[in-house]
């Protein structure tokens, strides 16, 4: 093919945030659909729609005060939802932020926890 189909300010997008941040593609006029649109395309039109907007499932923004507490209320109920089980159930932590917080979470909800550390671990990921 070509390199005259190719954009260059595309393909630099792609390579260096490892995919487009724009509406753009790696290809001259072509352009990604934005989110919540759809398009549909007959003999005689192109229809470019939103079928989706976030602003619409808002009943209202709370306060900021509130926000703390109700992130901590739906955090809690989420994790001891899916915690529901007749057998133990394990964490596998990535020392991240978020599977800290689940742990943290599962502490406080069942006080009885366990964990296991290997050492060895890193050693592992290469031989799969």
């Amino acid at each position: 093919p070509s390199l005259k189909i190719f954009s260059k300010d595309g393909i630099y997008d792609w390579m260096y945030h490892r995919g487009n941040n724009s509406k753009g593609t790696i290809y001259h006029n072509i352009n990604q659909l934005s989110p919540g649109h759809y398009m549909k395309c007959t003999v005689d039109e192109l229809l470019l729609k939103k079928y989706y907007d976030l602003t619409d499932c808002l009943e209202s923004v709370p306060e900021y005060k509130d926000i703390p507490g109700e992130l901590d209320f739906l955090l809690n109920n989420a994790v001891r939802k899916r915690l529901i089980s007749d057998v133990p159930v394990g964490l596998q932590l990535s020392g991240g932020v978020d599977s800290s917080i689940i742990a943290n979470y599962i502490i406080i909800s069942f006080h009885s926890v366990f964990s296991i550390l290997n050492p060895l671990g890193f050693l592992f990921q290469n031989q799969l």
